[in-house]
């Protein structure tokens, strides 16, 4: 029985990180203008350091975020918010390595595009959390 109890209670908290999986949701793309600016490199190595360098930015840009949204969530739903955000990375990390199984040396442009793409639409998300009252 808590199990189940546990369950419904994360229930809020899973749902809040499966509304912002798709990196389209939220208004980034896979393989859009960011992409395109690391893709004109030419070699893979440098595509991998743009697209890393990139999703630090957006890895930043999201944890000034982050710090900044519990002056404007509810006491209750502080607990919540920090489950979706961990269930959030634990997807992401979980969808962008399903890229980084596949064959071919694509793979790990793929994945590092995939992390980038998740992370600025994440961003975003909470960005945008923070200005909805």
């Amino acid at each position: 029985m808590t199990a189940r109890r546990d369950l419904l209670l994360a229930l809020p908290a899973i749902a809040v990180a499966l509304g912002v999986l798709s990196p389209r949701m939220a208004g980034a793309e896979m393989f859009g203008p960011e992409f395109r600016v690391c893709q004109e490199q030419a070699r893979d190595p440098q595509v991998l350091a743009c697209l890393a360098q990139r999703t630090k930015a957006w890895e930043a840009r999201l944890a000034t975020e982050l710090r900044a949204l519990p002056t404007r969530l509810d006491p209750d739903q502080r607990a919540p918010q920090a489950k979706a955000q961990q269930a959030w990375e634990r997807f992401r990390d979980a969808n962008c390595a399903v890229y980084a199984a596949r064959d071919g040396s694509i793979r790990t442009i793929q994945a590092a595009e995939c992390r980038r793409a998740m992370t600025e639409a994440r961003a975003e998300d909470i960005a945008r959390l923070m200005r909805d009252e």
